[in-house]
């Protein structure tokens, strides 16, 4: 399977790492374990949650008394957990202005769009310097499942169509009253700075030697349709697929059933030409941190290697 690997950068040499997938197949439990991992080797290493259905605590096992919903679950790991309140005042005239455009089919769910504008203004902070902790090493996002990864990678290019309907259009489309409401003279200015953030986010993905996605699945044949979709989709926008990782995977003492989902596992790995790695612990929160890191290590070396 290694010899169908598309190279870039491998994945223990990269900063930004994203581990898309459908609801329900491990994605918190993979980036938790790769949090984990980076961590214990020292490297400062945050980890975000942008799911709606948050997990981070319950798998990292920590109580978050922060507002900002940041916590530090070791020396070297910080956790925070993305809400529409936390977004800044640029963003909270953008989230306004797609709630006002929402009717007409330009753009996404408003309360997502607050959490990936939050989380892009969080990038471009970390670029600098992260709270206490210094620039971060690592940081590993743990998205909404599949259809809100793409509103994630999306929502620069919606933002721009608005940017191009006049101003005059916008008051006929949504009424002097609302557009009075939402509308002053820094919205230019306003709807530029989130297009930028988000412009540079995307950027970052394409970089293929900065980012790259790690793709958590389970050898089930619907899990498998949905990630070749998704694995399809991040090629066409340029992004560097790392690999897959199959979880749940049956142990050693269900010698047929194990086989039988190595070979699924191995077939579909060789038609979207990625390498994988199997982990045997079904996805759930009551892992140890101990646990997480060795799935964490044995998913980097894995996908690491050529």
């Amino acid at each position: 399977v290694w010899r169908y690997r598309m190279v870039y950068t491998p994945l223990q040499d990269k900063r930004l790492i994203i581990t898309p997938g459908k609801g329900g197949v491990g994605k918190t439990t993979i980036s938790c374990a790769l949090a984990l991992y980076f961590a214990s080797q020292g490297d400062r290493t945050l980890i975000q949650s942008m799911d709606p259905a948050h997990s981070l605590r319950d798998t990292l096992g920590y109580v978050s008394t922060n507002q900002d919903n940041s916590t530090e679950v070791t020396e070297h790991l910080l956790a925070r957990e993305i809400e529409p309140p936390t977004v800044g005042y640029s963003g909270k005239k953008i989230v306004d202005l797609m709630a006002a455009f929402s009717g007409l089919g330009l753009l996404c769910d408003t309360d997502y769009a607050a959490r990936v504008l939050s989380f892009v203004e969080e990038l471009y902070f970390l670029d600098e310097e992260d709270y206490d902790m210094g620039r971060a090493d690592r940081i590993i996002v743990d998205p909404a499942p599949i259809a809100g990864l793409h509103q994630l990678l999306s929502t620069a290019k919606r933002l721009r169509r608005i940017q191009n309907v006049s101003k005059n259009a916008m008051k006929k489309l949504l009424g002097e009253e609302t557009y009075s409401t939402i509308f002053d003279n820094e919205y230019d200015d306003d709807l530029e700075y989130g297009i930028d953030q988000l412009d540079a986010f995307k950027g970052k993905l394409e970089d293929h030697t900065l980012s790259g996605f790690v793709i958590p699945t389970l050898p089930r044949k619907t899990a498998l349709a949905k990630t070749t979709r998704l694995v399809r989709s991040l090629r066409e926008w340029g992004y560097s697929v790392d690999g897959l990782v199959f979880n749940e995977i049956a142990p050693t003492t269900e010698r047929t059933r194990r086989k039988a989902q190595q070979r699924l596992a191995e077939a579909f790995a060789k038609e979207v030409t990625l390498p994988y790695v199997l982990v045997n612990k079904r996805v759930n929160p009551k892992l140890s941190r101990d646990t997480l890191q060795r799935i964490g290590r044995d998913v980097v070396k894995g996908l690491s290697q050529q």
